[in-house]
């Protein structure tokens, strides 16, 4: 007979071995800290599983520098989004498993808006940037998001400053990129 574990997040979860403690900076052993019992996925990605005791954090989308395998205590972190993409602990964001790069941690949270299609456009924002990606949102890339018009205007006002930063400039390169 074929054995299963009775937590099917468990098999998922057991290909990654260790973990990384940044406090200690030791590598653990995860089957010396998980909840075999309790232990689930969060996200589609893999980013995220959980225990009784702790959310697992595994970077699952590229970005700059080193990003390793770490937990969390439960009470000290808090899940969101549509797709459960963004962790928040008390120092830190993280999107799919990386932490957010320069971002105010203190002022940061979690928005959305509805697109010209119908879809939600999530973010992390602080009081002066929008992240995607884990990264800084660029003004250029900004342009292109499929946001009604007036909306676009108000967030470029609000996350991005300097003369070219308006409505103008976004016309002007989407005629240059060829879009819309």
């Amino acid at each position: 007979a074929v054995h299963h574990h009775a937590n099917s997040g468990y098999h998922d979860f057991a290909y990654h071995k260790q973990i990384y403690d940044y406090k200690t900076k030791q590598w653990i052993l995860l089957n010396q800290l998980v909840d075999k019992n309790t232990i689930s996925r969060i996200n589609y990605s893999g980013a995220y599983f959980q225990d009784h005791n702790y959310y697992y954090i595994f970077p699952a989308i590229t970005a700059r520098g080193e990003h390793y395998p770490q937990y969390v205590q439960r009470n000290k972190g808090k899940i969101v989004g549509n797709k459960s993409q963004y962790l928040f602990t008390n120092e830190a964001v993280f999107e799919y498993g990386v932490a957010l790069e320069d971002l105010d941690r203190a002022s940061a949270k979690y928005v959305h808006y509805k697109a010209k299609n119908n879809k939600i456009l999530e973010y992390i924002s602080d009081n002066h940037h929008l992240y995607l990606f884990a990264r800084r949102l660029s003004l250029n890339s900004f342009c292109f998001t499929d946001l009604n018009r007036s909306l676009k205007e108000k967030l470029i006002h609000r996350f991005y400053k300097g003369n070219k930063a308006n409505m103008r400039y976004c016309d002007e390169l989407k005629v240059i990129v060829g879009g819309e």
